[in-house]
C-alpha cells in the first residue's frame, strides 16, 4: 500500500508544472468564473493580482464570465468591472469570436463533462495560449487533455516561477 501511494505521489509531483515564463514575454492569466466567486473574492484577487503583478501578465476577462459573476453575485457587470480594475488593472475583456466559438463547439461534441460556459472559457485559453486558474477539477482534467496549462488557485500559486 505504501508503495502505490508513494507511486501516485510521484506522479502527482511530476505532472505539475511551473509556469516558467521569460520577462520579456506576455503571459495570458484566464480566471474562472469560481474564482471571482468564492467567499473572499477581493482577498484572492488581490493575492493573484499582487503574483501576477511582479511579472508581464496580462487578466483575460472573458464576457460569459462577467456574466456568469454579475448573475450568481446580484451586482451589475459595471460593478464587477469596476472591481476587476480596481485590483488588477492589466485586465482586458474579451468577448466571442468565430474561432472560439468553433473551438468551443468541438470541445462541446468531444468531451461530455465540457458544457457551455466552461467550452468558452477553455476555448478561450486554448486559442490564446493563457494559464487557466479555476477551482473546477472536471475542467482542469479536460484543459490538462487540451494541452492547456491549468491549475487549482494554490497550484497556481505555487508553480510561479520566472526564467532569469
Amino acid at each position: 500500500m505504501k508503495l502505490t501511494q508513494q507511486k501516485e505521489r510521484t506522479e502527482e509531483d511530476s505532472s505539475t508544472e511551473s509556469i516558467t515564463t521569460n520577462r520579456n514575454k506576455e503571459v495570458l492569466i484566464l480566471l474562472d468564473s469560481n474564482i471571482y466567486i468564492r467567499n473572499k473574492p477581493d482577498h484572492m484577487l488581490t493575492v493573484l493580482a499582487g503574483k501576477m503583478g511582479r511579472y508581464n501578465s496580462k487578466l483575460i476577462l472573458p464576457r460569459i464570465v462577467l456574466y456568469e459573476v454579475s448573475k450568481v453575485t446580484r451586482t451589475s457587470q459595471q460593478k464587477v468591472l469596476k472591481d476587476v480594475f480596481r485590483v488588477y488593472n492589466k485586465t482586458f475583456l474579451l468577448a466571442d469570436n468565430n474561432e472560439i466559438k468553433a473551438e468551443a463547439k468541438r470541445l462541446e461534441t468531444y468531451f461530455y463533462e465540457c458544457h457551455y460556459p466552461d467550452s468558452i472559457i477553455l476555448a478561450i485559453a486554448k486559442v490564446m495560449d493563457a494559464v487557466l486558474v479555476t477551482s473546477d477539477f472536471k475542467l482542469r482534467r479536460t484543459a490538462e487533455i487540451e494541452g492547456v496549462q491549468a491549475y487549482n488557485v494554490k497550484g497556481f500559486l505555487k508553480n510561479w516561477s520566472v526564467m532569469a
